[in-house]
């Protein structure tokens, strides 16, 4: 468990050192979790390492919200001045978010349907008697 935190660790601070050093307008723990995310990709060793913390953290994740609840609390009177804005800010970003993911889906659906030689369509045809199309229920 200790070994996996400093390997975790040790990625958020490199992310932070290449933000810092290049003046890159990302946030360093950002770049860091990039950083493990190719790392994992290219080794075994890693992923082995920090798998069962990770998901030891993934069951406790609400916990991280906590700061933020507080943060409301705290500063209750800001954001009820702001409300308007903050509540238009949340309704584009999350209407943005769904149709972004939508577009995405999308275009993976076709590029991953173009290649596999059972597609949806030709797995519906093949299971109809005749040939001929029918509803899915």
């Amino acid at each position: 468990m200790i070994k996996a935190l400093a390997v975790l660790l040790l990625f958020q601070c490199l992310g932070e050192t290449v933000s810092f050093a290049w003046n890159i307008p990302v946030p360093g723990p950002v770049i860091g979790m990039l950083l493990l995310l190719a790392a994992l990709r290219l080794s075994k060793a890693t992923q082995s390492t920090v798998e069962e913390p990770s998901l030891a953290f993934l069951k406790h994740l609400s916990l991280l919200f906590v700061p933020a609840g507080v943060g409301i609390v705290v500063y209750a009177g800001r954001v009820e001045s702001d409300l308007v804005p903050i509540a238009a800010t949340i309704l584009v970003g999350t209407a943005l978010t769904v149709c972004i993911t939508a577009i995405t889906a999308q275009a993976l659906h076709r590029i991953t349907s173009s290649h596999v030689a059972g597609s949806p369509q030709n797995v519906i045809q093949a299971a109809t008697a005749d040939g001929k199309q029918g509803e899915v229920s």
